[in-house]
């Protein structure tokens, strides 16, 4: 059951809260929480849920917000192999952080 070990990632987004209803997710409104969860999602082509290190209000900006969320082993893939070195952990994390800046919004 080696695919179905989760590793868990720490990530840090900066936002300009202007246009959000603050960091967790609301029912009505567009929260930082559920944008970086959508992208995650569409990444990873399954639900992706993250947990945040604290929140912020409306129309608040953040720098450094701290955040994680849990992929599966398998899906730490660069150039076609499954391979458990750190050089392949960083390379994966680099791109993933160039996937998603490209899939958010300008204001996170």
């Amino acid at each position: 059951m080696e695919q179905n070990k989760k590793i868990r990632f720490r990530a840090r987004a900066a936002y300009d809260g202007s246009g959000f209803r603050g960091w967790q997710v609301q029912a009505k409104g567009r929260t930082c929480q559920a944008e970086l969860e959508n992208v995650l999602s569409t990444r990873f082509n399954r639900i992706v849920k993250i947990v945040g290190a604290g929140r912020t209000d409306a129309s608040v900006h953040a720098r450094g917000q701290a955040f994680h969320f849990d992929v599966y082993r398998h899906e730490i893939v660069t150039k076609g192999n499954i391979d458990e070195s750190l050089s392949t952990t960083q390379n994966f994390c680099k791109q993933l952080q160039k996937s998603l800046n490209s899939m958010l919004k300008d204001d996170i």
